[in-house]
């Protein structure tokens, strides 16, 4: 089981330059925020410069419920993904959940699979070649657990499984009894099958599903950019943060719900205190040869 679980966070590209984000953020970007409706075309922002991990997500959920299916043709997002160059990019998957808007002959979850698993067959033949440096993420669907082991079969039989593959429909669920079967089930037959990580595409934070984090080798988030209690939404006047001020606020609030649940948001281990697990860390100087952490003073990582 993994030992530490990775936060994306999913960020709008031009607050990246917000000088209140933690040095290294883990990121991940969405096609559909590069996808310009009037041109008909990706108008992407580069990833800013760093040390981080950078995810590149298709977008699925977002345009298949506004366009039925993806505006784009497979190899316009494969030259997004040479563009942007991120570490892992998923396949363009069609997501099952049972709000998803349905069409193209695509009204079953065994449908909506078995073109998943076809495009990502597709992709890794066609294109994954010629694109030099970053990792393609099969994207496991389904609804019912039983739907995702037959996603993963269907992947067996193409050939196709990878070390690192996702598992998508996550981020509308409220059913945490359901989450809490279908998370190990679906880690156990992935190792069986040659899995040995697991990203869970909108898996939400949450203290009750905290057991599972062993399960999980990373998950992302959009919620930094909304309200999570009545009262932040009343400071706020609606649900998303609008002000400079409010969006402060919901990267302050976001990250320490990130920290209460222990989970990693920044790829370097000096970045989080081993002690407290705290972000505030001050790094090694000249005259300082060590790591320090701001919040509970503990010192680890001598630099000779």
């Amino acid at each position: 089981m993994n030992a530490t679980t990775y936060l994306f966070t999913g960020i709008n590209p031009r607050y990246q330059w917000f000088p209140w984000l933690p040095d290294g953020l883990n990121v991940m970007y969405s096609a559909a925020g590069a996808w310009d409706e009037r041109e008909q075309r990706f108008k992407p922002r580069k990833f800013l410069p760093g040390t981080y991990d950078r995810w590149l997500d298709c977008g699925g959920y977002t345009v298949l419920n506004k366009h039925g299916d993806y505006p784009w043709s497979m190899a316009a997002y494969a030259n997004l993904v040479a563009i942007l160059r991120p570490d892992y990019y998923a396949t363009m998957d069609y997501p099952c959940e049972p709000s998803i808007t349905r069409s193209l002959h695509l009204e079953t979850n065994e449908a909506r699979i078995q073109a998943t698993v076809a495009n990502a067959v597709a992709f890794a033949s066609e294109y994954e070649p010629m694109i030099d440096g970053p990792q393609m993420v099969p994207v496991i669907q389904g609804w019912s657990l039983d739907e995702y082991l037959y996603c993963l079969r269907l992947y067996q039989d193409a050939g196709l499984i990878r070390e690192y593959m996702a598992v998508g429909s996550m981020c509308t669920r409220s059913n945490n009894e359901q989450l809490k079967e279908i998370v190990p089930a679906v880690y156990d037959a992935a190792r069986r099958a040659g899995v040995s990580r697991l990203h869970f595409f909108g898996f939400k934070m949450s203290s009750v599903l905290d057991g599972l984090q062993p399960y999980i080798h990373s998950q992302d988030s959009a919620a930094v950019y909304m309200a999570n209690t009545k009262t932040v939404r009343r400071r706020w006047g609606g649900r998303y943060a609008k002000t400079k001020a409010h969006k402060q606020e919901a990267f302050n609030i976001f990250f320490e719900r990130a920290r209460n649940l222990r989970l990693t948001i920044s790829p370097a281990d000096t970045a989080v205190c081993p002690q407290c697990h705290s972000y505030e860390i001050c790094p090694p100087t000249h005259s300082y040869p060590a790591y320090a952490c701001a919040e509970c003073g503990h010192e680890w990582g001598w630099v000779e």
